[in-house]
């Protein structure tokens, strides 16, 4: 773990400055997220509103899931992003030297205060995942109608195709305002998401840099040597990296859910006698196939898996590259 055995000024200067780059991309992150709050709360009110409208036409349907995981889900976000802050005031104020009350406004200025943005994170990653849980409901729905069987053509057979033809366009109606939903919560948070995201990478490497080199505490160089001395960049290793691992997933399973809606609504049993319920079934499919849903910051990037996978590998890149140029660097003092 401990690659430097001297402290080299140069490599003090490179930490110094990851540090003063991930303090800056913080505060440009907790700025982004407080003008996305105070330039589109309206819009958010707004969202809400339709998602209410959407929730009381969804339970006029046979089947509906309850709001449990979600909750359970948000109040997980909320604890484990609570925990982070007292678990880093704890390892900060064990590590650092000074007198305890300027060690508290240090982690004020350097923590809370550039952690803002965690709230803003919290409410799109909510947001998303309602919209996750009203396309789960509607795909429920289109899922009871495939279960119903085809009977032979009588009047009251006649009546359940009628009946399964308006379900039918009536969650069509609900799918699509639903992605309209989405859409709108996507352009609302796309510039916040791509200021978090941008940091969430920075601390990433930041952390696993300082575990490797070193860091500072209050002017102070601390070069980890042992378990507590690490306790400070695995923690602020920990918190970006749940963020952007509960982002990354739950907008991945909206859109996957987003996906499955069009291969569930052709195992719905048809006869070729109804023309009608065909029809209303391929008109569904071309509009889900044309209809592409997806997630981006600023049209940068998509944020799904594939996004966590990129940003591992671009991680450990530079994080072997930095590790060659200090072995590099150890070899040419050896000599």
């Amino acid at each position: 773990m401990n690659f430097v055995t001297e402290i080299d000024p140069k490599k003090n200067v490179v930490i110094q400055a990851g540090d003063i780059l991930n303090g800056i991309s913080s505060i440009i992150a907790a700025v982004g997220s407080i003008l996305t709050g105070l330039l589109f709360e309206n819009r958010i009110t707004m969202v809400i509103k339709k998602l209410y409208d959407i929730d009381s036409r969804l339970r006029n349907h046979p089947r509906w899931i309850n709001y449990d995981l979600i909750r359970r889900f948000a109040y997980a976000c909320i604890i484990c992003t609570f925990n982070s802050w007292i678990y880093f005031l704890i390892s900060y104020m064990l590590i650092c030297s000074k007198k305890w009350f300027i060690c508290f406004g240090s982690w004020v200025l350097l923590f809370s205060i550039t952690k803002i943005f965690d709230v803003n994170l919290i409410r799109f990653v909510i947001h998303m995942s309602l919209i996750w849980h009203k396309l789960c409901v509607v795909n429920i729905n289109i899922t009871q109608l495939s279960k119903e069987r085809i009977t032979y053509p009588n009047s009251l057979s006649s009546l359940k195709e009628i009946q399964k033809i308006n379900t039918l366009e009536s969650l069509k109606e609900l799918y699509e305002d639903i992605l309209n939903i989405g859409e709108e919560l996507s352009s609302i948070y796309s510039f916040s998401l791509l200021l978090i995201i941008t940091n969430q990478f920075v601390s990433i490497f930041s952390s696993l840099y300082n575990c490797f080199f070193g860091y500072y505490i209050d002017g102070e160089f601390i070069q980890p040597n042992s378990i507590q001395d690490l306790l400070v960049p695995l923690l602020s290793l920990i918190h970006p990296g749940g963020q952007l691992l509960a982002t990354t997933i739950i907008c991945q399973l909206t859109i996957s859910e987003c996906k499955r809606t069009g291969k569930l609504i052709f195992r719905i049993p048809v006869t070729r006698t109804n023309k009608t319920l065909i029809k209303r079934i391929n008109f569904f499919s071309l509009h889900i196939l044309h209809k592409k849903f997806d997630i981006t910051a600023c049209g940068f990037f998509d944020i799904n898996c594939s996004l966590l996978l990129s940003i591992v590998g671009a991680v450990t890149v530079y994080l072997v590259t930095f590790i060659q140029f200090d072995l590099a660097a150890r070899k040419q003092m050896g000599q």
